[in-house]
């Protein structure tokens, strides 16, 4: 589990005072944890940041999703925070496509209150990536690959 010392964080505002916590993975303990989910016997990557109660956008590098993928296929991204928690089976993400040996693209996971959206949308948004929402609330996720 990818916890604590593990992250980055830090935490930006826009123009309007809304607050976003950024998190980032220190890359030596990244590799370590991609390195074990081959020998675990639940294929997971889990990305825990339970202390964040804010909007959080997680920046997880691509190359380290498509080396997990490739060591253990049923792989499933778990990314935590203290609002939601999302199951994102990486076989479900175009990462060979997307990893072509860039060191600088993410795949970005934003989570935060969806406001207008409501939890049955949020619910088959999720479904439709073959992810699931493990917490009752409506939130906000999505994902893509910025390049940074």
């Amino acid at each position: 589990m990818l916890s604590g010392e593990d992250l980055l964080v830090t935490a930006q505002t826009d123009a309007s005072g809304t607050s976003t916590d950024q998190v980032r993975i220190q890359d030596v303990a990244l590799r370590r944890a991609v390195e074990s989910v081959a020998s675990r016997q639940q294929k997971e990557l889990i990305v825990s940041a339970a202390e964040l109660n804010r909007a959080a956008d997680i920046y997880i590098p691509v190359v380290r999703l498509a080396e997990a993928l490739e060591l253990a296929g049923e792989t499933v991204l778990v990314v935590e925070t203290g609002r939601a928690s999302y199951r994102i089976p990486l076989a479900t993400l175009p990462l060979d496509s997307q990893s072509g040996g860039s060191e600088g693209l993410y795949l970005k996971v934003s989570v935060g209150s969806a406001g207008y959206v409501t939890a049955a949308a949020v619910a088959d948004k999720a479904a439709f990536i073959g992810a699931s929402v493990l917490t009752d609330g409506v939130f906000q996720f999505s994902v893509w690959y910025p390049k940074i």
